[in-house]
């Protein structure tokens, strides 16, 4: 728990993901409980009165993803790095359907930002598990699965993308293990991550409970659909014929990667919204 005054409040699948103290809430002039969540804890964010989070609509949503940001945050890094890096890959994908080779480079810079976004995303955890839990990491929480799997993803994804650039005429088994396994290894991954991200607001009343006005169940929902459709054109990427580095489903594979990436381009972008909440 952040300290000795908060009380676990909700148990997921791995450890608590919600703690509380009681509070006094100067807008009633009562008696209330301050509610922290797993995902505001890691983010550094405040806790709420009497709420998990903030109830969210289209006009409020558009406000919060307007509203000036400060890069230097790392939230904000991460969101910015995320949004490029699922934007390079649903462009190469596009390339790539139309047998056009500068696809590679967009790739190798993509796989590059995803890998600067979880580093931020990852450090940033650490950073607050250490202030607000007592100088310790809860290494079992899902909070810290969800953002270690989704780095180890990000270095699966790079190991791809710089192998396609400096070989990019690899056939036979150098191929599959250079280039298709570590991209289905890095979708896996991603899928993992988002299934704990899902634990993580799911707060112990499963992952498929809709919160349909919580941004963080949208942020954790298309983050898992848009790595979901990457493990898609990953396995549609195994080979067709192995001797000549051909997928069976290549075409079909270069658009479930430009779904995946358009749709964590979206969890981006919510993500950044996410960003202004506090500033309310």
């Amino acid at each position: 728990m952040p300290n000795k005054s908060w009380l676990p409040l909700r148990y997921g699948k791995h450890g608590t993901t919600a703690w509380y103290r009681n509070t006094w809430n100067p807008l009633s002039n009562n008696k209330d409980v301050e509610i922290i969540t797993a995902r505001r804890l890691r983010k550094g964010r405040k806790p709420l009165i009497g709420r998990y989070h903030e109830a969210i609509n289209i006009p409020k949503l558009i406000h919060y993803i307007t509203t000036p940001k400060n890069i230097f945050l790392p939230e904000v890094k991460t969101s910015l790095a995320f949004f490029l890096g699922s934007m390079l890959f649903a462009i190469s994908g596009a390339l790539d359907l139309g047998n056009i080779h500068q696809a590679t480079y967009l790739f190798v810079i993509g796989s590059t930002s995803f890998l600067l976004g979880a580093y931020w995303q990852i450090d940033q955890m650490i950073k607050t598990h250490r202030l607000y839990l007592q100088g310790r990491i809860d290494y079992l929480s899902c909070s810290f699965i969800a953002v270690l799997t989704s780095k180890i993803g990000t270095i699966s994804y790079n190991f791809n993308s710089y192998s396609s650039y400096i070989h990019p005429k690899a056939i036979d088994w150098t191929w599959l293990f250079s280039e298709t396994i570590p991209y289905a290894a890095g979708s896996l991954l991603f899928v993992i991550s988002g299934y704990f991200h899902m634990i993580e607001i799911g707060h112990g009343r499963g992952i498929m409970a809709a919160q349909i006005q919580n941004l963080e169940w949208w942020i954790a929902i298309t983050f898992t659909l848009g790595s979901l459709f990457f493990l898609i054109s990953a396995i549609l990427g195994f080979p067709g014929n192995i001797q000549t580095a051909t997928a069976a489903h290549q075409s079909a594979s270069d658009i479930f990667c430009i779904i995946g990436g358009l749709t964590l381009s979206i969890h981006s972008i919510l993500s950044l919204a996410e960003c202004s909440e506090d500033n309310e």
